[in-house]
């Protein structure tokens, strides 16, 4: 990732809840998260006026196009590790349909099992080299033990970080300098 494809954001709760209002979701729209989740993916398709649906598998979306799908690779609560193949067609199925997939990467470096390593939505393993359609969501208080500094960064298609910063910036959601000098 280039510099464009990467920007710092004041937790990653925060840019979860508002995401897909920054993204420009709003009624009429669906975001679909995990059956078993962190309630801010719900929170934040409700605060940009959109429907909510939980789900673990793409089938049960039907022939509706969601505006943002979620996946959280190792899950929060539950540990669960998505394989290479499923992240794979999860890619494929949202640029089929002109979706954002927001991959939550919180707990990326928290496995459990050596034999099953969690991987990025961004390798190219699973996006075949391209970034485009995809976000990283990453949290440096699990990662770099900066919990209470709100550091956290999103990472991906630099159209789409683009778009964010452009939105954020007139929103006053500038990184303070001091929490970048930690993330560094």
């Amino acid at each position: 990732l280039g510099l464009d494809g990467v920007l710092p954001v004041i937790g990653s709760k925060e840019l979860i809840g508002s995401l897909p209002l920054h993204l420009g979701v709003g009624p009429g729209d669906l975001v679909v998260y995990p059956e078993l989740a962190y309630p801010t993916y719900e929170v934040g398709a409700a605060l940009a006026g959109a429907e909510a649906m939980a789900t673990d598998a793409l089938t049960a979306v039907g022939p509706r196009v969601p505006r943002v799908l979620f996946v959280n690779s190792p899950a929060n609560p539950t540990g669960r590790v998505l394989p290479v193949e499923h992240l794979k067609k999860v890619v494929d199925w949202c640029r089929q349909r002109g979706t954002v997939l927001v991959s939550d990467e919180c707990y990326l470096e928290c496995a459990w099992d050596p034999a099953s390593p969690p991987i990025s939505a961004l390798h190219p393993d699973v996006c075949g080299g391209s970034h485009e359609g995809i976000l990283s969501v990453h949290s440096l208080s699990k990662r770099s033990n900066l919990a209470g500094y709100r550091c956290a960064f999103v990472a991906g298609d630099p159209a789409l970080v683009g778009e964010l910063l452009a939105v954020r910036k007139n929103l006053g959601l500038q990184m303070p300098g001091p929490q970048q000098a930690a993330m560094i």
